[in-house]
């Protein structure tokens, strides 16, 4: 027979008033409400049981201490008791893919008009559950918002914050899951830096983040020898161009101060900031988008002389910090080698237009990886696979060539609208593991009481730590406080009976 699983889920919130006790008054009410939830599973039923504190709403510090003792002696004995997964938990692994794809002007530069249907057929084709786009408004003529009518076509739902504009109404997101909430993030100059949804993905949260970063300072064009419209009065007229220079600017210094003006590093930070809190809450987190700046993990010492880099080897400034943040970066962590796995997604062959029109300076070798999906790593979410989408074509110089790399790269049966290739990664959710108990197998189970004597060895040694707890916070303030989660405790044993 198998050994019976034991799975309990606690959730305690607590909130406090911002008064602070003062040593000539009465000590200010300071735990202002409980409320406790323990969530029992049984072989044959999931009950949760709630604890509500109202009467003690006016506790003191001292006894909001004893307080959380009684809560959590309540928790414990509760918690070894009931020893079967729940009915409805998922015991099998979930893959999600995820796609961020720059539209190009809102997938506009095509010769019947938006070609949204070739957009939905591309995801359709390569199976994502979720898309991160920008550029998804047009420049021109009456602002469009390409997101909801491609999800439409999916029957997919959407978050496009502000349609109305073209640059500050960039980036989206659609997905075929329900999005629970969204928050849309700026800058200084209003432009819209992140679409956040967070996503219900069956019992599991997912906070995903689309991104178009600031274009301007486009730091990667200095060494190369070009200007990428620098901003400020500091610099010289010919840096705030978009335009040839008289040379290569290979100080390492130049180029960081360029990039960190651009707000592209801020941009992280505000996300770092945002993600924490669904990280602190169990919630997954993946994010991606067109960062328009290259990454802290290709330009090597071993590349810095490919791609006109001229010799600078160097940790760009933003995708450094998310690194430091513990975010992986899904390509580079599947093709590690940048020297035989560039991963080149800006300029690309678009299939409605000219290589050139997709080129910025046309007699430089502009190639970069500047598309990225990252994604906090967990014990409960790990990275299958990840890969370039769109055309064997990249653009240098002018000129569309194919290069003989490592690079995964699948290119889709509809036109290609876009001058960036996208990028894909497919994520594994694992089900929550359950811990086995062992019990005597020569004696019988019986239905009735075989989860409660499964778990008594647990009860036993929480009940040995509680006891400690509740030593020290008698010490520490009003041990009549713990006197009563002692009683309470006894209560909640006598129903198990």
């Amino acid at each position: 027979m198998g050994c019976p699983r034991v799975n309990f889920e606690v959730g305690l919130l607590a909130t406090l008033s911002d008064a602070t006790p003062s040593p000539s008054t009465t000590p200010a009410p300071m735990l202002r409400t409980a409320h406790t939830q323990v969530k029992i599973v049984s072989g044959h039923m999931a009950s949760k049981l709630s604890i509500h504190l109202g009467e003690l709403m006016t506790t003191t510090f001292s006894r909001a201490k004893a307080l959380l003792a009684m809560i959590l002696s309540a928790i414990l004995v509760l918690a070894g008791v009931h020893a079967t997964p729940p009915a409805h938990a998922e015991t099998k692994d979930q893959d999600i893919t995820v796609l961020s794809m720059n539209l190009w002007y809102g997938a506009q530069v095509a010769p019947d008009g938006p070609a949204y249907k070739d957009v939905a057929k591309t995801i359709e084709e390569v199976g994502a559950d979720i898309v991160f786009f920008q550029e998804t408004v047009t420049y021109k003529g009456d602002p469009i918002g390409a997101a909801k009518p491609i999800a439409e076509e999916l029957g997919w739902n959407s978050f496009s914050p502000r349609d109305n504009e073209f640059y500050p109404g960039s980036a989206s997101v659609i997905s075929r899951f329900d999005i629970i909430d969204t928050k849309h993030f700026i800058d200084a100059g209003e432009n819209n830096r992140w679409a956040k949804a967070r996503l219900k993905v069956g019992d599991d949260i997912i906070a995903v983040y689309s991104g178009h970063l600031e274009y301007k300072d486009y730091a990667v064009y200095w060494p190369r020898g070009y200007a990428g419209m620098a901003q400020g009065d500091e610099w010289p007229e010919n840096y705030k161009k978009w335009d040839k220079l008289e040379g290569p600017v290979t100080d390492a210094e130049t180029i960081r101060k360029i990039n960190q003006q651009s707000g592209r590093p801020d941009a992280a930070k505000q996300l770092i900031e945002d993600a924490k809190k669904e990280t602190e809450q169990g919630n997954f987190v993946i994010f991606g988008g067109d960062f328009n700046e290259a990454s802290a993990l290709d330009w090597t010492e071993e590349t810095k002389d490919s791609f006109q880099r001229n010799g600078l080897a160097y940790k760009w400034d933003t995708t450094q910090l998310l690194i430091d943040a513990g975010y992986v970066d899904t390509y580079r962590t599947m093709h590690p080698d940048p020297a035989k796995a560039p991963g080149t997604t800006w300029p690309v062959k678009q299939s409605h237009a000219p290589a050139s029109q997709s080129a910025w300076m046309k007699d430089a070798d502009e190639r970069d990886r500047i598309d990225f999906i990252f994604y906090q790593p967990t014990g409960r979410i790990t990275l299958d696979s990840a890969q370039l989408v769109g055309p064997k074509e990249t653009v240098k110089k002018g000129e569309a060539v194919v290069d003989q790399t490592e690079d995964t790269i699948f290119t889709p049966t509809a036109p290609w609208i876009s001058d960036h290739r996208a990028t894909m990664a497919k994520f594994i959710i694992h089900p929550v593991t359950y811990v086995d108990v062992p019990r005597d197998p020569t004696k019988p189970e019986k239905s009735s009481d075989a989860s409660s004597k499964a778990g008594a060895g647990i009860g036993i040694a929480i009940a040995a730590v509680v006891g400690i707890l509740a030593a020290i916070i008698g010490v520490l303030g009003n041990f009549a406080g713990v006197q009563r989660a002692a009683t309470v405790a006894d209560q909640l044993r006598s129903l198990q009976r």
